[in-house]
């Protein structure tokens, strides 16, 4: 269950740099066909609330908006009353914008003069959709491979077509790291599949352009987070609170392979996956499996109530702190159900095994014992 919406900028609000001077932004719009909508509105990405201008439509066609902005970059999203049919906006101060959008696809191939960052994103989600199109395309045939010759060859392609999109994702991200574009791109790169340094750039660029910026802060925070919860790192320890009111710490517990599992009650897909953990637990917690299970909760009797339908009994914390969790927090989650798997020194040696993904992987480790 994710905790944000379709695409994560790490709780962006906006906030003016103060060091720039004030300079106006103009969009100039044009409707490829007449709508039944009266105005348009350009507010910040996730915080419409601190900034939001409403312009009407003109002639039933165009419409034109002019703000002040003293930042050198800022997000923000063009709707009419529908915030899911949007255009994201990265602006900055000067800029003349001229727009040609299918009313009812804002954000469908739209045609973007006069802002070059926007203009990036829109090229760059094409090039994605593509590369997309051909791996769905790929995957059907696998699924109808009738022999293992045609399933090894096209599952090749299949690999090579994922790793060329990364690829890409990768350069483009590169080429200009220390602009608030990257947060649209940069968590589709899985930071555990060789894209560490990449983070790493990102992360510095951003920080040294936009030191105050709240989105930027909390990117930092988060790719400090999952630097230190890569594979190959020692997991962090966690000391939080039992059901039953004592503390419990990570590093107390002891076993041939220890699962952090985050989770909660009020997580539906995370319900969903207990009966599969639970499996694994007694199968092999026979072998030294153990599991330090850290639920989001913010309501202690649903908590344990969870607790005792599911029958998961195993280590239970929680500070119920919801999605403040301390733990989380620590180990950059921004989704549940997530889970870390440590061997008996607590180093992390998979992340994010699910459904039977985590008792074949058991099996095979238990088995090679």
């Amino acid at each position: 269950m994710k905790k944000i919406s379709k695409l994560f900028f790490f709780g962006l609000i906006f906030l003016p740099t103060l060091a720039f001077s004030q300079q106006k932004i103009e969009i100039y719009g044009k409707l490829l066909f007449p709508t039944t909508f009266t105005q348009i509105t350009l507010s910040n990405y996730l915080n419409p609330g601190v900034f939001s201008v409403n312009a009407p439509i003109i002639n039933a066609d165009s419409f034109y908006i002019a703000i002040e902005q003293n930042s050198p970059e800022e997000i923000y999203k063009l709707y009419f009353n529908n915030r899911n049919n949007f255009l994201a906006l990265v602006l900055k101060p000067g800029e003349k914008v001229h727009l040609l959008l299918n009313p009812q696809q804002l954000g469908y191939q739209p045609s973007i003069e006069g802002s070059a960052t926007t203009k990036t994103i829109y090229e760059v989600e094409w090039v994605l959709s593509n590369i997309q199109r051909q791996i769905d395309s790929l995957q059907r045939l696998f699924n109808a491979a009738l022999d293992q010759e045609t399933k090894d060859r096209v599952g090749r392609e299949y690999m090579n077509m994922n790793n060329a999109k990364n690829v890409y994702l990768n350069n483009v991200i590169r080429s200009n790291a220390g602009s608030l574009v990257n947060l649209f791109f940069i968590e589709r790169l899985n930071i555990d599949n060789g894209f560490a340094d990449t983070y790493k750039l990102v992360d510095s660029a951003l920080m040294k352009n936009y030191p105050n910026h709240p989105g930027v802060l909390n990117f930092h925070k988060k790719t400090q987070a999952l630097l230190k919860t890569s594979i190959g790192s020692k997991a962090p320890n966690i000391k939080l609170p039992t059901p039953n009111g004592d503390s419990l710490d990570l590093y107390s517990v002891k076993g041939e392979l220890i699962l952090v599992d985050f989770w909660a009650s009020w997580c539906g897909p995370c319900r969903k996956e207990n009966p599969y953990v639970v499996k694994a637990y007694q199968t092999f917690h026979p072998k030294g499996f153990e599991i330090f299970a850290v639920s989001l909760d913010k309501d202690k009797q649903s908590w344990i109530n969870a607790i005792n339908t599911d029958k998961l009994t195993w280590y239970h914390v929680s500070d119920l702190k919801y999605w403040n969790s301390e733990a989380a927090n620590l180990y950059g989650v921004g989704v549940v159900p997530y889970n870390f798997l440590l061997d008996k020194n607590h180093i992390i040696i998979a992340k994010n095994l699910r459904g039977e993904d985590l008792y074949n992987f058991l099996e095979q480790y238990f088995d090679k014992k």
